[in-house]
């Protein structure tokens, strides 16, 4: 007997996903796969629990991270980017050692990132993005 049908076999006597998967020496994934396949999730005699809408958690208002703050934890203004129609534009010439950079927009970062390669090269790969 395939472990497909040890699966579909267990899940007829009214055998839980896990349950099955842990007798027959198979992952859950596996085990729920199968089961999926073959249409026996969704009978009503297999649901334990009617599924609920996940609702998400609004997420705490953070203050903006300002050019102050940057500042005060060690950061300092390296160059600026011009955006043309074709491409970025480095504006000044980047430190080439490691280092952690952040992109700021009316006196707020938007992102901060980690170069472990090197600020220049980091910066190097945003005005030269590949084809994706």
């Amino acid at each position: 007997m395939t472990k497909a049908a040890q699966i579909r076999a267990l899940a007829a006597k009214g055998f839980t996903t896990a349950q099955i998967a842990d007798q027959v020496g198979v992952r859950y994934q596996q085990a729920y796969n199968v089961l999926r396949r073959c249409g026996l999730l969704n009978s009503p005699e297999r649901a334990t629990k009617p599924s609920s809408p996940r609702v998400r958690k609004a997420l705490p208002n953070k203050p903006p991270l300002t050019v102050a703050l940057l500042r005060e934890g060690g950061f300092s203004r390296v160059g600026a980017w011009t955006v043309t129609k074709a491409s970025l534009v480095q504006g000044a010439d980047f430190p080439k050692e490691r280092g952690v950079y952040a992109f700021v927009k009316d006196g707020a970062a938007l992102y901060v990132g980690l170069a472990t390669k090197g600020v220049f090269q980091r910066f190097r790969s945003y005005c030269r993005p590949g084809k994706t």
